[in-house]
C-alpha cells in the first residue's frame, strides 16, 4: 500500500502530485505474497478477521491468505474455473468458520466450510452461463448468485443440526429472479 504526503504549496500554478512516503520507491519492488498460477478474478475480505482474504483464479483454486503473516493459509481445488468469491457474514460451518461461496465461469457454484479446511459442503450448477458475483444477505439467510444469463439465483441457507457438530448452513431451495 502506498502512503502519500501532502505536497508543499506550489510556487507556480502547475498542479503537483503527492509524493510517496520515503519507504516506498518507484525503483524498489517486493513481492509480499505469492501463490497464484493463473489470472486472479475476484477477492473478498473475511467479515471477522481483518487480515484474512480469499482469492480465486484461472488455476481452478480458491486461496485463503493472511496478510499479517504474508502467507497463503489454505488452498482448495474447485474442479472449475472460478470467477467470484464471498464469505458468509459470520460463522455457519460445523468447524466454527464462515462459509466461502465460489461461482464459476460455466455456472458452477460451490460452498466451502472455512472452519474445516475448505471442505466442500454444497455444489450446484443451476446456470447455463457463468456466475459473475456471489453475495450473502445480512444474517446469512440467502445467497445470491448473479449470472451472465440475466438471472440472479437465490438460495435459502438452511440450518441443519448434526450430532454434536453444531449448526451449519447449506443452500436449500432455489428461486430465480430475472429482468
Amino acid at each position: 500500500m502506498h502512503t502519500f504526503h501532502a505536497a508543499a504549496p506550489p510556487t507556480d500554478r502547475r498542479p503537483r502530485l503527492p509524493r510517496p512516503c520515503p519507504q516506498v520507491s518507484d525503483t524498489t519492488e517486493e513481492t509480499l505474497m505469492d501463490g497464484h498460477a493463473g489470472d486472479v478474478w475476484h477477492c473478498a475480505f473475511h467479515p471477522t478477521k481483518p487480515n484474512v482474504f480469499a482469492t480465486v483464479s484461472d488455476s481452478g483454486h480458491v486461496h485463503l491468505w493472511d496478510s499479517a503473516i504474508r502467507q497463503m493459509t489454505h488452498c482448495a481445488a474447485l474442479g472449475f474455473k472460478p470467477r467470484a468469491v464471498a464469505f458468509s457474514e459470520g460463522a455457519l460451518g460445523a468447524g466454527g468458520g464462515c462459509h466461502v461461496a465460489v461461482g464459476g465461469a460455466k455456472g458452477h457454484l460451490k460452498i466451502l466450510d472455512e472452519g474445516q479446511n475448505l471442505r466442500p459442503i454444497h455444489e450446484a450448477k443451476d446456470s447455463r452461463e457463468g456466475i459473475a458475483d456471489v453475495k450473502y444477505s445480512p444474517g446469512n439467510r440467502m445467497l445470491a448468485a448473479a449470472t451472465y444469463d440475466t438471472v440472479i439465483d437465490l438460495y435459502r441457507c438452511g440450518h441443519a443440526r448434526g450430532r454434536g457438530r453444531g449448526a451449519h448452513a447449506a443452500p436449500g431451495a432455489r428461486r430465480r429472479a430475472s429482468s
